[in-house]
């Protein structure tokens, strides 16, 4: 049975209301289940029901409700943070434009002529897309210029191979030709 409101009247105390449910133990108007429990009806009397709080109770929901409005500030700064204006990927463009200079100064025009001009359009409609401004145009400004740099990275890469490969043709000839000139002399 739930707490009778019905029998609240003011100077009583809670147990002597008629409190019954599982906070109670099972007690049925003022009367205990437990024996020993009759020394704390004596105690819950001089408690009434309808007092104010003490000064010290409400000092501390005070305290408690203090920092609620510095927490809307804070929530609201959160929050305008995260719909603020992306910036400019201007690192991603420098980085993809200095991957390109390198790749270029590894020859990679002549061994990967496919891959650097894949690696400055890309960079190309990277600038493009970051002119245009807002905020999915940005994000894919940003995403074409890792791209670039990946593709101009690949390009250098393969320069760098090719030109492994053609110095490793040029020593075996060289090998050779030596080989062959012993050889002769060796005759």
């Amino acid at each position: 049975m739930p707490f009778n409101r019905a029998a609240q009247r003011p100077g009583r105390t809670s147990l002597e209301q008629g409190c019954t449910g599982p906070h109670t133990g099972g007690a049925a108007r003022g009367r205990l289940a437990v024996p020993k429990a009759r020394g704390m009806l004596r105690a819950f009397r001089r408690i009434p029901v309808d007092s104010e709080p003490t000064r010290s109770r409400q000092d501390h929901s005070m305290r408690r409700h203090r920092f609620a409005p510095l927490a809307r500030v804070a929530a609201a700064v959160t929050l305008a943070a995260g719909c603020a204006t992306m910036a400019p990927p201007t690192n991603e463009i420098a980085n993809a434009d200095l991957a390109i200079k390198r790749a270029e100064q590894a020859s990679a025009s002549q061994y990967a002529p496919l891959e650097m001009q894949l690696a400055r359009e890309k960079l190309d409609q990277s600038r493009d897309q970051a002119q245009a401004g807002g905020k999915a145009r940005l994000i894919q400004a940003r995403r074409l210029a890792e791209e670039s740099l990946v593709q101009a990275q690949l390009a250098e890469a393969v320069a760098n191979n090719e030109r492994a490969k053609a110095n490793k043709a040029e020593a075996e000839k060289t090998i050779e030709s030596l080989r062959d000139g012993m050889d002769g002399e060796q005759k």
